[in-house]
């Protein structure tokens, strides 16, 4: 099978992105793409994850019992902080073998999609991360994590299902 699964993968996630699914409607597929990269300059790691906007929205009404509208600027300031904790609670990440702070930089819209940025500084080159991503899991056992992590130009790629939350690379 080799990396046909990834193919189709990238089709469905590049479908599911890109093709319009209208607000608050159920799509075929539940996908998260997390964008990790290692900036050597600043000795940082740079943080990006892409959600669908109904499905955010649908799991923090689960973990805070309040629904944000995640189109309206007027939830924007409760909107930053029940993503922040929510990201804080499912995204973890650890380079050799140390536990990574993470730092919540905000939020923003693309269409029907939510992109959240978070960093990290004075990291030491990885070669080892370990990375815990549950993002989504709670609300849909159909969830697909994709994993992207750059590190000097090399870059890997995983693929989480639920309920498989944890992977490993080593660069």
């Amino acid at each position: 099978m080799g990396t046909e699964w990834y193919k189709w993968l990238l089709i469905a996630a590049i479908l599911a992105f890109a093709l319009p699914a209208g607000a608050g409607k159920a799509h075929p597929f539940y996908i998260s793409v997390t964008e990790i990269n290692y900036n050597a300059d600043t000795k940082g790691l740079e943080i990006s994850c892409k959600v669908f906007t109904n499905d955010l929205e649908t799991a923090l009404t689960k973990a805070n019992g309040k629904k944000p509208d995640l189109y309206a600027d007027k939830d924007k300031v409760m909107a930053d902080k029940q993503i922040a904790a929510y990201i804080n609670d499912h995204l973890s990440i650890k380079i050799n073998g140390r536990q990574v702070a993470l730092a919540y930089l905000g939020f923003e819209r693309e269409n029907e999609a939510v992109w959240s940025y978070l960093e990290s500084r004075n990291m030491p080159l990885p070669k080892n991360l370990e990375i815990v991503n549950s993002l989504l899991y709670d609300s849909f056992e159909q969830q697909i994590n994709l994993v992207h992590v750059t590190v000097k130009g090399e870059r890997k790629s995983a693929k989480l299902t639920h309920p498989d939350t944890a992977l490993q690379l080593k660069f």
